[in-house]
C-alpha cells in the first residue's frame, strides 16, 4: 500500500554522494533560505555557484588588506629594534676605545686598519674591538654590491680606501675627531676657520652634555660635521651623499619610524615636518630614537646653541 500526503508529492532524487533517497519538491523548486542547495542536489551538482566564490574572494582580499601593512610594521619594528642593537654595540666599543685612549676619540683620517693608515674612523674600532661586519649595518639599509661611493636610506655605504674595503650604514660625529683643530675645521670650509676650529670636542672632557652629544648613527656616508644653520636636503632618499661641505643633511634619513625606507620622499617640501626619525648613539651610552626633526636640538659640537626653528622650516 502507497503512503499518500495530502499536500505535497514526493519522488526519489538519487544523490551522486550518499546515494540517500530523499524528497523533492514539485515545479521549479522553493526559493529563500536553503532553496539554492535543494536545486543543487536535484540537479548533481555539488560545486560553489560564482556568486558564493566571489564572496570569497572579496573576503580574502579584505583580510590581506588588513593583514599585510599589519606585517609589514611588524617587520620594520623588528628591524628598527636590531639596528637599536648593532648601534649599541658600536657606541659601547668607541666609548672603549675613547676610555683606553685617555679620553681621545679616533684620529681623524688615520688609523692602522690596512697596514697604511688611510682608513677612517671605523677602521681604527675594528682594529681595536668591532671586528663584526652586521653590527656596522642596520637591517634596514642593505649592504651594497659596490665597493666605494654614499649609500641612500635604504642601503649601505661602501669606502675601497681601504683593503679590505668597509662598508656601513652609521656615521661618526666629525667633531669628535682627534687631531688638530684647525685641520679639522677644514671640513667646515663654509664656516670662518677660526670660529669652526672652537667647535671641535678633541676629548671626552670637553663634552659638556653627553646624553645629548650624538656620537654614532645612521646615516648615509661615513661622517659629518653639523653646525646649527644646516638645512635638510629636499632629497630625503640620497641625503646629499659625498657632497661637501659635509652637513647634518646626511643623516637625515626617515630610515626609521616611518614607511619603508626605500620610499624615502625624492623632492621634499623641507618647509613642513619632517618624516620618520633615525637611530642615534649619545656620548653617554644609550641608544635613542630621535625623530628628524629633533636632531636640531642636539650638541652636535662644542658650545651648539639649539635654535628655535628648524632650519629650512616655515
Amino acid at each position: 500500500m502507497r503512503d499518500v500526503l495530502p499536500s505535497r508529492k514526493w519522488k526519489l532524487v538519487r544523490c551522486e554522494k550518499c546515494r540517500a533517497a530523499r524528497p523533492a519538491s514539485r515545479g521549479r523548486g522553493v526559493r529563500g533560505a536553503g532553496g539554492g542547495a535543494r536545486e543543487r542536489i536535484e540537479s548533481g551538482s555539488t560545486g560553489f555557484t560564482l556568486i558564493e566564490l566571489l564572496v570569497v574572494i572579496a573576503i580574502i582580499a579584505i583580510l590581506a588588506a588588513i593583514l599585510l601593512p599589519a606585517l609589514a610594521s611588524a617587520k620594520m619594528q623588528s628591524q628598527r629594534t636590531v639596528c637599536t642593537s648593532n648601534l649599541k654595540q658600536v657606541t659601547l666599543s668607541t666609548l672603549l676605545y675613547v676610555s683606553d685612549s685617555g679620553g681621545y676619540a679616533f684620529p681623524a683620517y688615520y688609523s692602522t686598519y690596512d697596514g697604511v693608515g688611510s682608513a677612517a674612523w671605523m677602521g681604527d674600532l675594528i682594529a681595536y674591538d668591532d671586528k663584526v661586519d652586521k653590527v656596522r649595518i642596520c637591517p634596514s639599509a642593505t649592504k651594497t654590491n659596490a665597493t666605494s661611493g654614499a649609500g641612500a636610506c635604504d642601503t649601505s655605504w661602501a669606502d675601497n680606501g681601504v683593503t679590505p674595503w668597509l662598508a656601513g650604514s652609521i656615521a661618526l660625529n666629525g667633531w669628535l675627531y682627534t687631531g688638530d683643530a684647525q685641520a679639522l675645521a677644514q671640513y667646515r670650509f663654509d664656516v670662518p676657520a677660526a670660529e669652526a676650529a672652537t667647535y671641535s670636542f678633541n676629548r671626552d672632557s670637553a663634552v659638556q652634555r653627553p646624553s645629548l652629544t650624538p656620537m654614532v648613527m645612521d646615516e648615509v656616508w661615513v661622517d659629518l660635521w653639523p653646525i646649527e644653520s644646516d638645512q635638510p636636503s629636499t632629497d630625503l632618499y640620497l641625503a646629499g651623499g659625498t657632497e661637501n661641505p659635509p652637513t647634518i643633511e646626511r643623516c637625515v634619513i626617515p630610515r626609521h619610524g616611518w614607511k619603508n625606507p626605500g620610499s624615502a620622499p625624492r623632492n621634499f617640501n623641507i618647509s613642513t615636518a619632517l618624516p620618520g626619525g633615525i637611530n642615534v648613539g649619545v656620548f653617554d651610552g644609550h641608544i635613542q630614537f630621535v625623530p628628524l626633526e629633533q636632531l636640531w636640538t642636539y650638541y652636535w659640537h662644542v658650545n651648539w646653541v639649539p635654535p628655535a626653528t628648524r632650519p629650512g622650516r616655515t
